[in-house]
């Protein structure tokens, strides 16, 4: 049985997976800059350290995570144009397939 610091400590991994997760979805409807609050200038390359970190403890959910910031970084590209319909595709063929 676990005890009640492993367990505090497993709920505060789950509540940070979910606030990443909410913060890479809305990054893909609504870009990334809108979600860097503090104006981070590589916001990019810390969501994706942050993912490694999920990775770590949970391989399942950093992968669903990762191809939602795969999303995001196609709409960095500045060779690349994703438009809203092209996002909301992209992530209506996500949702239906199970991945988040």
């Amino acid at each position: 049985m676990l005890g009640p610091d492993h367990e505090l400590a497993a709920r505060g991994l789950t509540r940070r997976r979910e606030q990443l997760g909410a913060i890479i979805s809305r990054a893909v409807r609504h870009g990334l800059v809108s979600q860097s609050r503090a104006q981070h200038p590589n916001f990019f390359e810390l969501l994706r350290g942050r993912v490694s970190w999920v990775e770590q403890a949970r391989p399942q959910h950093a992968l669903k995570l990762r191809k939602l910031l795969a999303i995001c970084e196609a709409a960095r590209s500045p060779s690349i144009s994703v438009g809203p319909h092209i996002e909301l595709h992209a992530i209506t063929h996500i949702e239906s397939s199970g991945l988040i």
